[in-house]
C-alpha cells in the first residue's frame, strides 16, 4: 500500500483551507494534511516535522509576500513548495519561481480541481531531480575512477597513418574494444569505426595532418569484438616531426556509460513516464518549431486539446491501475492515427494534446477531429475488462487563433471546455466568444471568494401549501447573491459555479445555519411551527462529517430536527446508492425529513426508491409547467403521484403559476404545491407577514 503524501499546508483563511482540503479529498491518492495558519505555527511544524510537500497562499498572517519562500530555503529547502493563489497574474508567477517555488496553482474552478495532479506533478519532478543528481555524483565518481585508471596505467592510444592503418594500440585500447594487440595493427581504423562516423573521422584525420599543431575532438561509435557499439571520445593530434609521414595519435576514453545516462536523463526530461509521449516541455518546443515552420511557408497549424469524458470515474471505481493502462492505449492508438511529422504529447492527467502540422483546410482539420473521437470510443480491453469512453476535443488555429504557442493552447483548452459543456464526445473550434465568457467567469469566480466574508448572500423563502387545507406548512429557503457590482446574481450562474471550486459546502453550511435560525425565530415570535427545505448539494452530500455537521447546526440553533427538511437530487441518491441510503439513515434517526427534488429528471430505480428514507417527492417544475397543455406531462405527474403514494410519500408539485395547473394537481390527490401562484419567494419580513395574515387559497373550499 502507497504511503500518504505528507502535506504541510499554511493559510490564514477558513474559507481557502476547506477549498484546499475539499480539491484534496476528492483525489484518490491519501494525503496526510498538516495545516499552520500562522507564521509561527509554520515554523514550528517545519522544523519537527517531516513533510513531502509543502503548500501555502501568497500572502500568510507575519510573512510579506513570498516570505514563506525563504523560510523555507532556510530550514527545510529539500521540501518543494506549491504556491496556491487567488491571483494569477504573470508576475506573481515568476516571482515564486524565481524565489524558489516547484508550482502554483490558481484558485479557479479548472485549477483547484487539478491541485492533486500538481502536487503529483512537483513530487515526481522531484524525484527526477533526485535520480539525475545520483545519475551526476555517478558520472562524477566514473570520472574520478577514470582518471585513478590514468594515473596508474598506460593511456589508451593508438597511432595510425592519414589513410587510417593502424601502427599501435596501447594495453588500454586492446582492453577496451577486447581485441588482441595483433588484431589492431596493419588493419584500417575504419575497420572499427561505424559506418555512420566514417566520413567524419576522414575529415578529422586531414585536419590534424593539415594543421599540426591542432588538438581535434573526434567522438564516434567503435565496434567491440562481441559486436557491440562502444562510444568513444578522444584527441587527434600529430606528434610526429614529419608530417610527410602523417601518423597520428588518438588519446581517447570509453564515454558509453556516460552518453547512456545523457541521453537517458535528455528522454527523462522530454516525454511522460508513463505513456512515453512528449511531456510539456518537449511539447512547447515542438509547437514553437512548428509555428516558425507554417509562418515561413503560409501554412496552417492546428493545437488539438483532447480530454477523457468521465476518466475520473474509471479511476475512482476499477483503480488507479487500470487508468494508468488506459492511458497507455488511449496514447498508443492517438500516436498510430498520427502522420510522422504530427506530435502527440501528455498534458497531465486525462488530457493529449495534438499538433497537426501542414493543414491546408477545415475540411481536412474536421475529418482527423472526427477520426480521433471514433477511434478513441472503440472498445478497450483492460485485465480482462470492456472499456468504453469518449473524449472530448477543442482546438485552435495558427494564425487566426493565436501567434504564439502559449495562446494557441490556451485557445485550444477553452475550445475543449465548451465541446464538455455541450455534452461530450465532440469537438469544438476556438472563437473569440470563448474568451469574453472564459473572463466572465473568471471575474465571477474571483468575487464569489469573498461573498461569504463580505455578507453578499442573503434568503428568500417561498412558502409550501397544504392543497387539502390551503394552509402554509412549510418553506423553502433559497440563496441570492447580492453582487456590489453586477446586482442580484441569478443561483443558476453561481451554483454551478460553486459547486466546481468547492465553495458550495461553505456556501450550503452557511444557507443551513441562516435557515434554521430564521425558523427557530419565527417559532419565537409566537407563528404556529413549520418546516423549513433546504437543498443540499452533491459535494455536501459527499462530505464525511455530513451527519456531524449538520447535527452541530441544529443545536447552535436550538432548532428541532423535526422542523427541518432536507433536499436531495434524484441523481445524487442514485450515485452510490448503498452509501447514500446509510447516511439517509443516519439523518432520518436524528429526526430531519428528507425530500427527493426534481423526481423525474433523472434515473431512480424503483428497487432503491422503495428503499430510501425519505417522506416527499418533489415533481420538478418542467413538467407542471404544461400539464395541462401537453399530455405527456399529464401522464407523468399522474404516475409519480400515483407511484409516491403506494409508497406512503406525499408528493409536492413546484412551480405552479396558474389556477388550471393547481385544478390538475388537486384534482389528481397531489398533497402539496410551490410556485408563484401563491407567492414568490419572498425576504424573511415579508414571509413573516403571510404567516400573520395566515394566507390561505381561497379558489377552493377546503370544508
Amino acid at each position: 500500500m502507497n504511503k500518504p503524501i505528507r502535506v504541510l499546508y499554511v493559510d490564514d483563511s477558513p474559507l481557502d483551507r476547506a477549498l484546499v482540503h475539499d480539491a484534496l479529498m476528492l483525489e484518490h491518492t491519501e494525503f496526510s494534511l498538516t495545516v499552520a495558519t500562522s507564521c509561527a505555527e509554520f515554523e514550528v511544524c517545519l522544523s519537527s516535522g517531516d513533510y513531502d510537500l509543502i503548500l501555502s497562499d501568497c500572502n500568510i498572517l507575519g510573512y510579506e509576500g513570498l516570505q514563506v519562500l525563504d523560510t523555507v530555503r532556510a530550514i527545510a529547502a529539500h521540501i518543494p513548495v506549491v504556491i496556491v493563489t487567488g491571483t494569477g497574474s504573470e508576475e506573481i508567477a515568476v516571482e515564486c519561481m524565481k524565489r524558489g517555488a516547484a508550482d502554483y496553482v490558481i484558485k479557479s474552478p479548472r485549477h483547484i480541481q487539478r491541485l492533486p495532479l500538481t502536487i503529483h506533478a512537483v513530487l515526481e519532478r522531484k524525484r527526477l531531480q533526485d535520480e539525475h543528481k545520483f545519475t551526476y555524483h555517478a558520472l562524477q565518481a566514473s570520472e574520478q575512477r577514470f582518471r585513478s585508471l590514468i594515473e596508474n596505467s598506460s593511456d589508451a592510444i593508438a597511432l595510425f597513418t592519414t589513410d587510417g592503418t593502424v601502427l599501435y594500440a596501447s594495453p588500454a585500447t586492446t582492453r577496451i574494444l577486447g581485441y588482441e594487440l595483433s588484431e589492431f595493427v596493419g588493419r584500417s581504423v575504419f575497420d572499427f569505426v561505424h559506418p555512420d562516423d566514417h566520413e567524419m573521422v576522414m575529415s578529422r584525420l586531414h585536419e590534424v595532418v593539415q594543421k599540426p599543431d591542432a588538438m581535434i575532438k573526434v567522438s564516434a561509435y567503435f565496434r567491440h569484438k562481441d559486436d557491440s557499439w562502444r562510444f568513444l571520445e578522444g584527441i587527434f593530434n600529430n606528434l610526429l616531426d614529419d608530417p610527410s609521414v602523417g601518423a597520428i595519435v588518438n588519446n581517447y576514453r570509453d564515454l558509453t556509460d556516460a552518453r547512456h545516462y545523457q541521453e537517458q536523463l535528455e528522454y527523462q526530461a522530454n516525454h511522460d513516464t508513463l505513456t512515453g509521449l512528449s511531456n510539456r516541455n518537449l511539447l512547447h518546443d515542438r509547437l514553437s518549431q512548428a509555428i516558425v515552420y507554417a509562418q515561413r511557408y503560409q501554412r496552417l497549424v492546428v493545437v488539438a486539446f483532447i480530454d477523457l469524458d468521465n476518466f475520473k470515474i474509471i479511476n475512482d471505481s476499477l483503480g488507479h491501475n487500470v487508468g494508468d493502462q488506459l492511458l497507455k492505449m488511449v496514447a498508443a492508438r492517438l500516436t498510430e492515427s498520427m502522420r510522422k511529422g504530427d506530435t502527440v504529447a501528455r498534458h497531465g492527467g486525462d488530457e493529449f494534446v495534438l499538433i497537426l502540422n501542414d493543414q491546408e483546410s477545415m475540411e481536412t482539420i474536421t475529418y482527423v477531429m472526427r477520426k480521433i473521437l471514433d477511434i478513441v470510443s472503440l472498445l478497450f480491453l483492460v485485465e480482462g475488462r470492456e472499456i468504453y469512453i469518449t473524449c472530448s476535443i477543442g482546438f485552435s488555429i495558427y494564425p487566426q487563433d493565436g501567434k504564439d504557442a502559449e495562446t494557441l493552447l490556451k485557445n485550444a483548452d477553452a475550445a475543449m471546455y465548451r465541446a464538455k459543456e455541450n455534452g461530450r464526445d465532440n469537438f469544438q473550434f476556438f472563437t473569440a466568444e470563448m474568451n469574453t465568457k472564459v473572463n466572465e467567469r473568471l471575474m465571477l469566480e474571483g468575487t464569489l471568494r469573498q461573498a461569504l466574508e463580505h455578507n453578499e448572500f442573503f434568503l428568500n423563502y417561498q412558502p409550501l401549501v397544504d392543497l387539502r387545507s390551503g394552509r402554509i406548512i412549510g418553506v423553502e429557503a433559497l440563496i441570492r447573491w447580492r453582487h456590489p457590482q453586477l446586482g442580484i446574481v441569478s443561483p443558476a450562474q453561481f451554483i454551478p459555479l460553486a459547486e466546481e471550486t468547492g465553495l458550495i459546502v461553505a456556501i450550503g453550511a452557511w444557507v443551513l445555519k441562516n435557515a434554521c435560525t430564521q425558523n427557530k425565530a419565527w417559532q419565537e415570535a409566537g407563528f404556529d411551527p413549520i418546516n423549513v427545505a433546504v437543498n443540499l448539494s452533491a459535494r455536501q452530500f459527499r462530505q464525511k462529517d455530513l451527519v456531524e455537521s449538520i447535527a452541530q447546526i441544529l443545536h447552535d440553533t436550538r432548532l428541532e430536527a423535526c422542523y427541518l427538511d432536507l433536499e436531495l437530487t434524484e441523481s445524487m441518491v442514485m450515485h452510490n446508492a448503498e452509501e447514500v441510503i446509510s447516511t439517509l439513515q443516519e439523518l432520518k434517526s436524528m429526526g430531519v425529513g428528507l425530500s427527493i427534488d426534481d423526481f423525474g429528471t433523472g434515473y431512480s430505480s424503483l428497487s432503491y426508491l422503495k428503499r430510501l428514507p425519505v417522506g416527499r417527492l418533489k415533481i420538478d417544475q418542467s413538467f407542471v409547467r404544461d400539464i395541462t397543455e401537453d399530455p405527456d406531462d399529464a401522464v407523468i405527474a399522474q404516475a409519480v403521484i400515483s407511484l409516491a403514494h403506494s409508497l406512503n410519500l406525499k408528493v409536492i408539485a413546484e412551480g405552479v403559476e396558474t389556477a388550471e395547473q393547481l385544478d390538475f394537481l388537486r384534482a389528481h390527490h397531489c398533497d402539496e404545491m410551490q410556485g408563484y401562484y401563491f407567492s414568490r419567494p419572498v425576504s424573511a419580513e415579508l414571509f413573516a407577514e403571510l404567516l400573520s395574515n395566515k394566507k390561505t387559497l381561497q379558489r377552493f373550499n377546503y370544508n
